[in-house]
Parts: C-alpha cells; structure tokens; sequence
C-alpha cells in the first residue's frame, strides 16, 4: 500500500513540474509586468543586465551562463536601432567573458550565431555590428589561426569605424595578421600606416612600434627592430603600470633582437628587465598565454647564447603559464588529454625540443633524444588539434608549414642517432616524423571526404558543397578585384562563414561516426606499406627537402627500412635543369647544359639509393624543387654521343616505372580506396582552340579503345562540366590551362569560353578512378613547404580521385595526342597506369625524330596516385548469375519430379 501511494505522489509531482514548466513557455524569467506591457525589448534587457551584475559580479563563468540564458529567452526579435544595438552588446559581452575565460572556440561560436541568425540579416552592415561583434571576432579568428576570416572581419571594422584611435588599433591587428601568415612586407605596411593616423595616443603608437620591432626581428633585421623597440618604450614611458604587460613582450622582444645582434650583455639586461615588468603585470600568479610568450622569447634568447638548460627551464615556464598542470621541472610533459588549440602550447613543446635535442648532440644521453622525441610528438599532437578548427584550406597550410620548419632539426638529431647507433627505430621515428609533416591538409582533406562519403545522407553532403562553392566564388571574387569596394563581398563572407560553422558543428553533433571517422592516425605503418608493394621489385622512395638538410627513405618489401643523407644539388644546377625541360634550347651549349645538369641530378638524388638491381618500379614521394622535376628524365652517365643526340641518352625512364605520390600514407589510403571504383567510362572534353592541332583528335583516338564514353569537342561551360563529370570513372581533358605560382586563385582550365579554377574543382563531385590533364602546367603550381605543390592536379586527389596524369610544363601538342593514345592503348591491355605510361613515353621516344626526342616532349606527363590498372565493370557477372539462376531451377524441376 505505501509503495502504491509513493507511486501515485511521483506521479502527481511530475504532473505539477510539466504544468509548471508549460506554464514558464515563452516568458522570460524576471520580466517585470510594466515590461511585458509595453512590450519593451530594451527594458527588459537592461533588467536583466542588473540582475546578472548582482548575481555574478566578476565571475566571468556565472556571467556567461547568465548571458546565454537571457539570449536564450529573448522572447521576440528586436525591431528599433536600439534595440537590435542592446542585442549585439548581449552577445559581444557573453563572447568577452568567454574570452576571459580563454574558451576562445566558445566566444567564436557565440559571435558566429549571432552573425547568422536571419533576423539580424538586415543590420550587418551597421557600425554597431562591427564595433561589438566584428572587432571581437577578428582578434579571436587571428589567435586561432582563421587568418582569412579574420582579415574579413578586421576590414568590416575598419569599414565601420570614423574613431582614429580605433583605425589605429585595427591597422595594428591587420599588421599581427599578415605577420602571422609570414607576409611581412604587407604586415609593415599596416603598422606604419597606423602611425600615420593623426591624433592617435601615445600608448597606441607605442604598440604600434612594438609591432614592428617583432616584424623586423623575424626579418633578421636587428638594427631595426632595436630601433621600433626604443620607440615603443620611449611612447609608453607614461604608462608603465597601465601596459606593463606591453613592455615586458618589448623587453622579452629586444633580448632575442640584442642576442642575435652579438650583444649579449644587453641581451641580459634586456631579459631583467621583461622579468621585471611580468611581475609587476601578472603578480606571483603568471598562469596566461602572454605570459607564456615572454618566456618563449626568453628560451629562444637563451638557445641562441648557447644556455640550453636556462631555455629548458623558461619553455617549461611557458608550459606551465598555458597549462597551469604541467609542473615546472622540465621533465614532466602535459597529458595529451590536456592539450586544447592553442599556438602557445605548440611553441612551448617545440622551444623544449631544440633545447633536449641540442643537450644530446652535446652530451650523447639517450635519455635527452627520448625526451625530447616526446616532447615533439606532443607538438605534432597539438599542432593537429590546432588544425582541426581551422575551416579554410590557407589557414591549414600555414599550420602545415609551421609544422615542416619544426621538423627539420630533429630528423637532422635523428639521423645522427641512427649512424650512431645503426638502430632502425631511429629511421623509423624519423620517417614518422617526415610523413606526419607532408601533405598533411590534403591527407585530412582525403579522411574528411571519405568519412562524409560513408557517414553522412546525400543530403548534407550537397549542403556542405553548398556552402564550400559559394565561399569557393565569393573568395574567388576578392582575390581578383582587389582595388574595388568590397564591403558588401566582406559582409557576405561574414555571415556565409558563421552560417557554415553553425552548419558543421550541428553535422558533428549529429553524426559522431563521422567525426570519429574523419580523425587521421598520427602515425604511419610501414608494414603496410611493404605489404601493399607489389613485388621485391617494387621500391618506395621518400625524399625530405629542408632548408639545410636534405634526406631519403626507401621502403622495400622484405628489407629494413633505409635512411640516407643526400648532397644537395646546387641551385644553379635545379635552374639550368628546370630551364631545360621548360624552354629546349637545341644548341650545342642547350645539350651540354640538359646533360651535364640531368646527371648531377642523377648524382645528388639517385644514386645512393640503397636499391637493388632487380627494382624496377619505384614510387617517387618527391619534396622541394624535386616536385617539379620528372625522375624518367634524368641520365645516370654522359654518353660519348653527338652534340643533340637526344634519343642516345641513358634515361632513367628506360630502366624504371616511376610513378608519383603526395606522401605514402596517402598513397596506402587511396590505395584501399581505389578497389572500390570500377565504373570505366570516359569523359573526353577537346574544345576548339586555334592553336591545338591534336586536342580533338586526341579525344576521338581514346574513344575508340573506350567506346561507352562521350567524348565533347566543342565549348562546354562549367555548369556542364559539373554536371557530366559526376557520371564519369575517367576524365580526360585535352585542352589549355594555366598555374600560376604566385596567384592561386588564377589557375584554371580552360573549357572554350568559361573555365575551370582551382577553387571549382574543390568542390566538384566526383566519382573518377582516374582524371588525365592533357594540358599545360596542371601538376605544377605554388610549392607550400611541406605540403607539396598546389596544382590543379592536386586539386582533382583533394577531391577524392585516386589516380591523377598531368604535366609539369606547358606539354606540346602533338607529342601529348601520341603519348596519350598509346597510354590508353596500354591500359585497355590490362597495364598498370605506370607501366602503361612509362611503355607509352618509350615507344614516343624510339619513333621521334632526333630533336623531338628532346624531354620536353615525352617526359612531362607524370603519374601521380595509385598505379592499380583500369577497372571495369565485370561483363562476366551476369552471366554467372544466369548460370547459376538456371542450374538451380534444373535441380528444383528435377527435384519435383523425384518427389
């Protein structure tokens, strides 16, 4: 009886809490009656203000869970100026205090939902917008790295701002951007002219001064930075307590400067005095990214004075400074469960890298390499974080070029451990290290992509290339019309970007697999690479380019992984060779130069390799200026031939099948990717151009060795291209394009009267187990160190195509339709893609005439991707099914009768 009646009492309670919790729908908590009246948005707000200052105080955390309550509660949209101001003020302060909080990624979510609710489209363009939300976001997209969207935001403010001292402080953002994206040039020019904005206060200029003291001394330029340093100190003299923090960044700043000057002595004093001024900022009590700066910059001085274990204890300082955890021994690393997206973290862990690893070159303690190779896979680890939230590819791969620099000193420690020791982990650590700094935006773009392919309806799949294309043209648009007003471009972008993220992050709540799924292994498995080579005749070969150190790695099936230093090749001799294959000079000095430079290529970059006489196929995993060079052209001996006797030299390409890959984990992956595209149709595009004799005659040549294909010899436009290229598993387009090295945003591929960038093919929808380029300059483009080269070849494996054939300068005509149509010839043979080409460019060169056998005509189509033959569907099958279908119905009639 009393268990009935404690269930019936539950009951009633929860009845009472539902009544309760109807009855609160849709009104505001502490709306005064006089409020709800008048229906007064901006009274109701300013009640509620009260409250939480009562509430809350200074504690920024119950002041954002207020914040988001009364955001939460708003319980119409704002209609006068006022109003939709006190809204934007809501907002910006509940991002303020989430800032304090130094929940960075919470605060941009904040601003983003308020940029994209639909209510507020009318008043983006308000000064109010800028000046609360804008100015805040721009900060918070710089620290984080979002270097595009933040560049939108600060020239939003601008825009919107009459304020001079504001001008100035924007100018000094834009400056801090374009220097974090290593354009100093355009970061001096921000600084200087905030300088020139009249009226501005002294404390402003002094920031301003101290701005470029950073600018000059990341330009090696310590005469000048010394200089903007004694300015800036001299302009905050006034305000020492006020910027204390300020003048120790100065101080800290002007100790690397005085160091690398030769100055020691005002090295330490300069370092005294950053001390000084930290203290009297942040008190015994130091736990903040600023602070965590300053002793960076202190550890890097100490480095430089040759003071390893002083560093050591100032990057562990800046450790503890951003994760309070971390004790100050420097022994002790973080949990990697601590790690949060935070640059500081990342230079912290790197500057206590050099620092063990220059103690090991001195003291030859094992126990120094194993500490600081823990300490850098905690910076690898970081560094991935940090890129995860990046939303725009540039952002990406200026975090994949922080990463290269960083790696280059501890392979070069590795390397001497491993001659030291001859112990393969050391190759192997360093072949980790390698793969984990190569190509790394475009192996996550590749997870990404092929987690959304597995995980998500095609519903949001369309939605998310929705969003990629029109940010893809509105970017586009900016970057081709840079002297024009583009405020309304600007604001576009705004709003289009918070639309986006608000978009992902729904996506990734909803769909956790696909998150999980898109995460890439931190590591590599070099078992799997062997056990993905076809035969003992088939190498990996793996080169690292860095700025003084160059090295390979070669991977055979049933050997230990190799590693071997290499001797650079002279810049001379990269650019007689590059000149060479790109503009032939058939002169008698032409042919010595191609020679003499093919070999000493030859020389530096080959014959070391560790291989054996039966290796014949090889995977070139290039780096540098090798990405720009076909290994199949290079010569392993001078011949005692006649002056132009092209054909008569001994090319590697006569004794190898070379093909190409962004790195060799993406070569496993799409390895396994590639079974399960089987459609070989062909797609053969050819528009009519003047000057290509071949192009068409090349497309209706495939044709006929794939004669379900279509093949579109005259103007298509984009829209069409898009539309078809859907359907097809190859792609074949004999036609111009261009790569500019210097302006992405210009490279296409022309399709008659429209064309096909870069940015369009990021977001094409493919479904192709192979895209020909037979056309000029589509595997060369913008080396990004590191990442490899942006070309429009790379841009068809970003979106997800296994197998890629373009070229490396602008291809001939004739000799293009030649090689092509025997490549195609081969493939239908049942060849592997670069035993097709490599046969397709030999029987080119023993057929061409004495000065066509030249390597500007044969050698610039290249393979880069997987190697797998041409799959198509199984004619077979149905067969089998009928078969069988027809076996089993004899046996059921024959079974009937029996019965």
């Amino acid at each position: 009886m009393n268990f009935r009646l404690l269930i019936c009492l539950l009951f009633v309670f929860i009845f009472v809490c539902n009544g309760c919790l109807k009855n609160n729908e849709g009104s505001p908590p502490n709306v005064q009656p006089i409020v709800q009246k008048s229906d007064s948005l901006a009274a109701w707000l300013a009640e509620e203000k009260t409250l939480l200052k009562e509430a809350c105080g200074y504690n920024d955390a119950c002041r954002v869970e207020r914040y988001k309550k009364i955001i939460d509660q708003l319980w119409r949209t704002p209609t006068t100026k006022e109003e939709y101001k006190q809204v934007a003020a809501l907002y910006s302060s509940c991002g303020y205090s989430l800032t304090q909080e130094k929940k960075f990624y919470k605060a941009k979510n904040i601003y983003e939902l308020f940029l994209a609710d639909s209510n507020f489209v009318n008043t983006k363009s308000s000064d109010y917008i800028s000046e609360y939300i804008h100015s805040n976001l721009g900060a918070i997209y710089t620290r984080l790295g979002e270097y595009e969207q933040a560049e939108i935001s600060l020239q939003i403010n601008l825009a919107n701002t009459k304020d001079k001292e504001r001008q100035a402080s924007i100018h000094s953002d834009l400056g801090s951007l374009y220097m974090s994206k290593g354009d100093l040039s355009n970061a001096i020019s921000w600084f200087k002219e905030g300088l020139q904005i009249e009226g501005i206060s002294e404390a402003t200029k002094g920031l301003l001064h101290s701005n470029l003291l950073r600018v000059f001394k990341a330009q090696k330029r310590y005469d000048r930075a010394i200089e903007e340093g004694r300015s800036a100190i001299f302009w905050l003299k006034n305000y020492e307590e006020l910027h204390a923090d300020w003048l120790s960044n100065i101080y800290a700043s002007l100790a690397e400067s005085y160091v690398y000057w030769g100055d020691h002595a005002q090295s330490i004093q300069m370092q005294q005095s950053a001390l000084q001024y930290l203290k009297k900022a942040y008190g015994d009590d130091p736990y903040n990214r600023d602070v965590a700066k300053i002793y960076i910059s202190l550890g890097d001085a100490d480095m430089e004075m040759g003071n390893e274990t002083k560093a050591l204890n100032s990057f562990q300082r800046a450790l503890n400074a951003v994760l309070p955890s971390v004790p100050l021994n420097w022994q002790a690393n973080p949990n990697e469960a601590l790690l949060y997206p935070e640059n500081a973290i990342v230079e912290a862990l790197y500057g206590k890298t050099k620092a063990l690893a220059t103690l090991y070159t001195q003291e030859k303690e094992a126990a120094y390499l194993e500490a600081a190779l823990e300490a850098y896979d905690l910076v690898l680890k970081a560094e991935y974080g940090l890129r995860q939230t990046y939303q725009l590819e540039n952002s990406q791969l200026l975090s994949a070029e922080n990463m290269r620099s960083y790696s280059e000193g501890i392979i070069k420690i590795l390397f001497q451990a491993y001659q030291h020791t001859n112990s393969e982990q050391y190759a192997r650590k360093a072949f980790e290290i390698t793969e984990r700094t190569k190509a790394v935006v475009l192996k996550e773009r590749l997870s990404s992509l092929f987690a959304k392919n597995s995980y998500l309806p095609q519903n949001l799949q369309e939605e998310d290339w929705d969003y990629q294309s029109s940010l893809n043209e509105l970017y586009q648009y900016l970057a081709l019309h840079p002297n024009q007003n583009n405020d309304s471009i600007y604001q576009a972008i705004a709003t289009q970007s918070a639309n986006y993220a608000i978009f992902l992050n729904n996506m990734e709540a909803a769909y956790p697999n696909y998150v999980r799924s898109k995460q890439t292994i931190l590591g590599i498995d070099i078992q799997a690479i062997k056990n993905n080579l076809h035969n003992n005749q088939t190498a990996l070969v793996e080169y690292f380019w860095g700025e003084a150190n160059q090295f390979a790695f070669i991977i055979t099936k049933n050997k230990p992984l190799q590693f071997i230093e290499l001797l650079p090749a002279a810049d001379s001799i990269l650019t007689a060779f590059e000149n060479a294959l790109r503009q032939p000079d058939f002169s008698a000095d032409g042919f010595q130069g191609f020679t003499n430079a093919s070999h000493q290529l030859f020389k530096s970059y080959f014959e070391d390799l560790p291989l054996d006489e039966a290796t014949k196929n090889l995977i070139i995993v290039p780096d540098g200026e090798l990405q720009y060079f076909p290994f199949a052209a290079f010569i392993d001996d001078i011949p005692d031939v006649k002056m132009g006797q092209y054909h008569k030299l001994p090319y590697l390409g006569l004794d190898y099948v070379f093909s190409y890959s962004y790195s060799a984990d993406i070569w496993l992956e799409l390895q396994a990717r590639q079974q399960g595209k089987r459609n070989a149709e062909l797609l053969g595009i050819a528009p009519p151009f003047n000057n290509l004799a071949y192009n068409q005659k090349e497309v209706e040549a495939i044709q006929y060795w794939y004669p379900k294909g279509k093949t579109i010899t005259d103007y298509i436009s984009k829209a069409k291209f898009i539309q078809e290229s859907a359907n097809y598993g190859i792609l074949h387009l004999a036609t111009h394009a261009n790569a500019h090295d210097d302006r992405l945003q210009e490279s296409a591929i022309y399709l008659g009267d429209d064309t096909l960038s870069l940015k369009d093919i990021y977001t094409l929808p493919l479904n192709a187990q192979m895209v020909v380029l037979s056309a000029c300059q589509t595997g060369t483009g913008e080396i990004r160190r590191g990442e490899g080269v942006l070309s429009l070849a790379r841009a068809f494996m970003y979106q997800g195509c296994p197998s890629v054939v373009a070229t490396l300068w602008n291809a001939n005509d004739e000799s293009a339709f030649k090689i092509t149509t025997s490549f195609y010839e081969n493939l239908k043979a049942g060849q592997a893609k670069s035993l097709a080409l490599t046969k397709a460019q030999n029987d080119y060169l023993t057929t061409a005439s004495t000065q066509n056998a030249h390597p500007f005509y044969w050698s610039a189509l290249t393979l880069v991707g997987t190697d797998a033959p041409i799959l198509e569907r199984s004619i077979h099958f149905g067969w089998i099914v009928g078969i069988v279908g027809v076996l089993l119905i004899g046996f059921l009639l024959r079974r009937s009768d029996i019965l």
